[in-house]
């Protein structure tokens, strides 16, 4: 029979069974040496923070203003009180930012949205209260009637809308689609012709009347022609700058008095939908 070791180790066990993992390095897969390590290390931190002469001087002065103020001397700061102290408040930002910082970035960022939304819609609002302020020799009732223009190309969400709120501005809602030619000049040809986009125009149930072959850059002879003609009480346009070659389209219209904006629906563009149309054509 294996006899017990002669030494002083008097529990009995093998000298080879203080090798066999711990409980916690089990269960962890962590090595306890090194977790004691790490521990030592930042207690000597600590230690060497605890006895730098600019702590000795600040805990010092503090001491020196909490005697002054009637703190009994047993009460007063250690340096290793202020060290720990100091630590305790770092790590509590840092796992405040942690925890609730990134949650509060994203509120703010819902909150800045819903103040977009808002803003456009008060704007829009003041901008329809203006219209029918300037219209007050109008009687109740009377029809006022509408105008916007535009390429109208690849067909969106976004022009629907614009249809929508250029429609509740008034009674009648007419809109010119600029002509192939005007369009290619300005910014390029559309990708769809001019019979195209005016039936899909037509299609729209807030449209009660087109104009075909309306200029990209209406002239202000061209604008009296269709204010006169089509009997349109305001020009309406989006509330983003529209400058072509310099000139802001709708300058003439603006010195008429004759020009109201409506907000422009966020990420609606043509070119998102021929970039998106462009890449299902490559999949």
């Amino acid at each position: 029979m294996t006899e017990i070791m002669d030494s002083p180790n008097t529990t009995g066990i093998l000298i080879d069974d203080y090798n066999i993992p711990t409980l916690f390095t089990r269960y962890t897969g962590l090595n306890t040496s090194l977790i004691a390590n790490i521990v030592m290390s930042s207690d000597n931190i600590l230690e060497d923070f605890s006895n730098s002469v600019p702590i000795s001087i600040t805990v010092t002065h503090i001491n020196t203003f909490l005697s002054q103020t009637g703190v009994p001397k047993q009460s007063l700061l250690t340096t290793d009180e202020f060290v720990l102290a100091c630590v305790t408040f770092i790590i509590t930002l840092v796992m405040y930012y942690i925890l609730m910082g990134k949650g509060h970035s994203k509120k703010r960022r819902r909150l800045a949205a819903d103040l977009k939304i808002a803003q456009d819609k008060v704007h829009f609002l003041e901008e329809k209260l203006m219209l029918f302020e300037d219209d007050g020799d109008a009687h109740e009732g009377e029809e006022i009637r509408i105008f916007m223009d535009g390429a109208f190309d690849m067909m969106h969400y976004g022009h629907m809308n614009a249809f929508r709120l250029a429609r509740s501005l008034g009674s009648h809602l007419v809109v010119g689609v600029n002509s192939d030619k005007s369009i290619t000049e300005c910014k390029g040809a559309p990708l769809m012709n001019d019979d195209e986009r005016l039936t899909m125009v037509k299609g729209c149930k807030f449209v009660d009347e087109v104009v075909p072959d309306c200029p990209y850059v209406m002239s202000e002879t061209y604008l009296n022609w269709v204010m006169k003609t089509y009997k349109i009480d305001y020009v309406i346009h989006g509330d983003d700058p529209c400058i072509v070659n310099g000139k802001d389209v709708y300058e003439s219209a603006k010195k008429a008095g004759k020009f109201q904006s409506i907000p422009r629906t966020e990420g609606k563009k043509e070119e998102s939908c021929c970039n998106a149309g462009f890449l299902m054509n490559l999949g």
